[in-house]
């Protein structure tokens, strides 16, 4: 605890509306009220900002000046006692902290003296904390507080005086706790856990090491025994989807989901054989049916000896038109009586969104693992003529025909379309991988 050795004048309360901001002048004054209260840290902190921002700020300089030192004091005889603990891990960090604030005070032009013995006491206790952390690491270890342990080998590991043979004695260690952490998840069936852990170990050590051949046996053992099999059934739509929607745009995000997410799923699921998924939905749902019932799916999932069937259906499809501009040109009709007339060019920003409510089915079970939707939107800038009679009359150049070319048009919609079938498949994808990888 940080003593208050001194009395604040009164004189700076009095005087605090003085230079500077309304936001530098705030901080000064929390940095008073701390001050006051004995938080003699975090007043000096608020003061270093008062500087940073104010360096003519003369009342936050005679604070930090006064305060500073007691500070240092205060720290140093903190730093004294942890070392007569044995604590030498926070005497080090508390003689760094000592060296840190004074650096700090020297930026905004604030000196502190510095203690005659801080460097001597700060190298006497390097080495001790470095072999305090290992310790407490292995202790960590040996009681089975594997984050912990690996806390502790990793601030060691960091120690900037150290050897690079003993940062690599340090690694394997690492490993070794990575190792035993990821066999005790894998005993607990925790398998996609163990299976990171084996992970992060594998980075670590050599390919030719033994624990390295050890790991890839146990991460072989995770993925085995944690991998379920899920077929993925094609989305469906609901009629009033389908009335809106272009005939592709079902077929769009299927495709994406296919060959983009199922084809190549993550580690832990196998995905069942699209041809045999859509075999047997043909011939339990028959051709027709735009949505998967509960029973069914599960069905499905029994035939192909699957774990988990999803399903689902695109039951919102919607368009809106914003930021509309309108501009009219003059023009003529073609032919030997051309007529004068005019036709608009009409700009705005298309946005289209879309939703799935999606179905996870454990088929072991028979029953609804998760439900859920996912939306997603895309937007697109057009350009598009309207003329009251046929455009194909009016006498117009390439480029302003283009406004009314039905090709054009059709590119557009079909852009804004795909889309919105990659952004809605990427994230349903995500929604799904999530929600599987929650039951390994």
């Amino acid at each position: 605890m940080i003593k208050l050795r001194h009395l604040l004048p009164a004189i700076i309360v009095v005087g605090i509306i003085g230079a500077g901001c309304v936001s530098t002048q705030k901080r000064f004054e929390k940095g008073v009220d701390l001050e006051e209260k004995g938080r003699l840290v975090e007043a000096a902190d608020y003061y270093i900002r008062v500087l940073n921002d104010d360096p003519e700020f003369g009342e936050a300089r005679e604070r930090l000046t006064e305060i500073g030192p007691i500070i240092v004091d205060d720290w140093m005889e903190s730093a004294d006692r942890k070392t007569a603990a044995n604590l030498f891990v926070e005497a080090f960090d508390q003689y760094g902290a000592v060296e840190s604030f004074i650096q700090r005070c020297g930026y905004v032009g604030v000196g502190i003296p510095r203690p005659e013995n801080l460097d001597e006491l700060k190298l006497a206790a390097d080495r001790k904390a470095f072999e305090q952390l290992l310790t407490r690491a292995a202790g960590a270890s040996a009681e089975g507080n594997f984050a912990k342990a690996i806390d502790e080998y990793s601030r060691a590991r960091a120690w900037p005086t150290i050897t690079e043979e003993e940062r690599e004695s340090i690694n394997m260690q690492i490993a070794d706790v990575e190792y035993v952490w990821a066999l005790r998840l894998f005993d607990d069936r925790q398998f996609r856990a163990a299976f990171e852990h084996t992970e992060s170990a594998l980075a670590l050590v050599a390919p030719t090491s033994e624990l390295h051949a050890r790991l890839i046996d146990l991460q072989e053992r995770t993925v085995a025994d944690g991998s379920v099999i899920v077929a993925y059934l094609p989305l469906g739509q609901t009629e009033e989807v389908s009335r809106k929607t272009s005939s592709y745009f079902a077929d769009d995000i299927n495709d994406v989901l296919l060959y983009e997410y199922w084809s190549i799923p993550p580690v832990f699921l196998v995905t069942a054989d699209p041809v045999d998924v859509r075999r047997e939905m043909r011939r339990i749902t028959g051709r027709n049916a735009r949505i998967v019932s509960s029973r069914d799916a599960i069905e499905i999932g029994r035939v192909l000896d699957a774990d988990f069937v999803v399903a689902g259906e695109i039951n919102r499809y919607e368009e809106d038109e914003d930021d509309v501009r309108e501009r009219t040109y003059e023009t003529q009709t073609r032919g030997r009586n051309p007529v004068d007339t005019t036709y608009v060019v009409r700009r705005s920003e298309i946005e289209r969104k879309s939703r799935v409510a999606f179905r996870i089915f454990d088929v072991r079970r028979r029953n609804t693992a998760e439900r859920g939707t996912v939306t997603a939107d895309a937007k697109l800038e057009v350009e598009r003529g309207v003329y009251a009679g046929d455009y194909s009359q009016l006498d117009l150049d390439g480029n302003q025909f283009a406004v009314f070319d039905p090709d054009e048009i059709r590119r557009q919609d079909e852009q804004i379309d795909e889309q919105l079938a990659d952004e809605l498949a990427a994230r349903l994808a995500d929604k799904i991988v999530e929600a599987l990888f929650k039951r390994i």
